[in-house]
C-alpha cells in the first residue's frame, strides 16, 4: 500500500521482497553506499591512510586480489578525493609519495580537487564536482573544514548532514568523511565520543572507523565503532606506519590496547639500549643488546631500532648500518 509520504509492507510482503546483500568497497572494512567517516587524532596518518585507501580502490586488480590493510579490494571504482585542509600543493606530495610505494595504476579511476580556504561551505562545489565526475566513492579530507557552521552544535550540524544526504540521492556515491577527535581524551579509548560534533553526527553516520596515535611512534590502533546493517569485529587493531613509504600495515589485533594510549607509557624504553652503542653501529649489535643481554624478542628490537629512526636519534647510512644524529633528549627545561 502506498501513501504519498510513506509505503505499508505488510508481513507476507515482506517475506517476498528481494533485498540486495551489502556491497563492499572494501571487503569487512567499507561498505558500499553506506555515510561513513573515518576519524582520527592529530598524528594518526588519517589523511594519508584515507588518500592511500582512495588509490589501491581505485587501481584495484578485476580479480579481487588487491588489498588495503590486508582487507580484500572486489573490483576498481572511481574515486573523488576531495582536499579541504592541506592545499594543492602538499596533496600532489602525498600522492606522489604514495604512487612510488604502492602499485599504483588506472589513473584514470582517480581524480582529485583541492579547494582553498577552510571553513566556508564548500558544499556547492563538492556537489558540482561529484555530479560531473559521478565517482562511486567520494572522500571528504576533512568535514570540519568543508563548512562555516559549529560542528557541536546540532542546529547548524543538521543542514550540513542533510546536503550529504542529498548528494547521495542524487548521484549515489559513497562519501567517506574525513573527520578529528576531540582534544585530550587519549585514555577513554577507542569510543565515539572522542570523536568531534554533537551526537547529531554520530547518529546520522551509518558506518564509522577510529584511527589513533598511541604512545609507540609508528603504532595506531584501528576500530569499526559503529556499522549499521553489517556484523562488524569488536577488536582493536593494531596498524604499524612506515615513515619511509608513507602507508600503512596491518600487524593484528592488539590485547590490552589501553596501555598504547596512556600516556605513563611512553618510558622510551630503547634510550639504555642507544645509550651502550656506538657512535657508528650496526643491526647486529643493536639486536646483540636487546635480544642477547635483555631476553626480548626480535620484533621488539626491530620495532625499537625502527623508532629511533623515526624519530630522528639515529640515520641510516646503508643496509643495517646506522650513525647516531646528535639528536638529545631535554629534561627538566626551563
Amino acid at each position: 500500500m502506498q501513501h504519498n509520504a510513506y509505503r505499508i509492507i505488510t508481513a507476507e510482503e515482506a517475506s517476498s521482497m528481494n533485498v540486495p546483500d551489502v556491497e563492499w568497497i572494501i571487503e569487512g572494512f567499507l561498505p558500499l553506499g553506506f555515510k561513513a567517516i573515518l576519524s582520527g587524532t592529530t598524528g594518526s596518518n588519517k589523511s594519508y591512510a584515507s588518500m592511500e585507501l582512495g588509490m589501491r580502490v581505485a587501481s584495484a586488480n578485476e580479480d579481487g586480489s588487491s588489498e588495503f590493510l590486508s582487507y580484500r579490494i572486489p573490483k576498481p571504482l572511481k574515486v573523488l578525493y576531495i582536499d579541504i585542509e592541506v592545499g594543492q600543493d602538499e596533496m600532489l606530495r602525498r600522492f606522489q609519495r604514495l604512487e612510488k610505494s604502492i602499485e599504483f595504476v588506472r589513473e584514470e579511476n582517480f581524480v582529485m580537487i583541492s579547494l582553498e580556504g577552510s571553513f566556508v561551505d564548500a558544499w556547492s562545489t563538492i556537489k558540482d564536482a561529484t555530479v560531473k565526475l559521478k565517482p562511486d566513492l567520494l572522500i571528504i579530507d576533512n568535514l570540519y573544514s568543508s563548512t562555516d557552521k559549529n560542528m557541536s552544535k546540532q542546529q547548524e550540524l543538521k543542514p550540513v548532514l542533510k546536503k550529504i544526504d542529498e548528494l547521495m540521492a542524487i548521484t549515489g556515491t559513497t562519501p567517506l568523511l574525513i573527520h578529528h577527535f576531540n582534544k585530550a581524551t587519549g585514555e577513554w579509548g577507542m569510543v565515539l565520543d572522542r570523536m568531534q560534533g554533537a551526537s547529531t553526527l554520530q547518529n546520522w553516520a551509518e558506518y564509522i572507523i577510529l584511527l589513533s596515535k598511541t604512545n609507540k611512534q609508528d603504532l595506531r590502533l584501528m576500530k569499526v565503532a559503529k556499522s549499521r546493517g553489517t556484523h562488524q569485529s569488536e577488536e582493536v587493531y593494531g596498524i604499524r606506519w612506515d615513515s619511509e613509504t608513507f602507508t600503512l600495515k596491518m600487524e593484528g589485533i592488539i590485547d590490552d590496547y589501553q596501555k598504547y594510549l596512556k600516556s605513563e607509557n611512553s618510558i622510551r624504553q630503547w634510550e639504555s639500549v642507544l645509550d651502550k652503542m656506538e657512535e657508528k653501529f650496526e643491526t647486529k649489535d643493536w639486536e646483540r643488546l636487546v635480544i642477547g643481554s635483555m631476553m626480548l624478542s626480535r620484533e621488539t628490537a626491530f620495532n625499537w631500532l625502527r623508532e629511533v629512526q623515526t624519530i630522528g636519534m639515529i640515520k641510516k647510512v646503508k643496509h643495517g648500518h646506522y650513525i647516531k644524529s646528535g639528536m638529545k633528549i631535554l629534561r627538566n627545561v626551563e
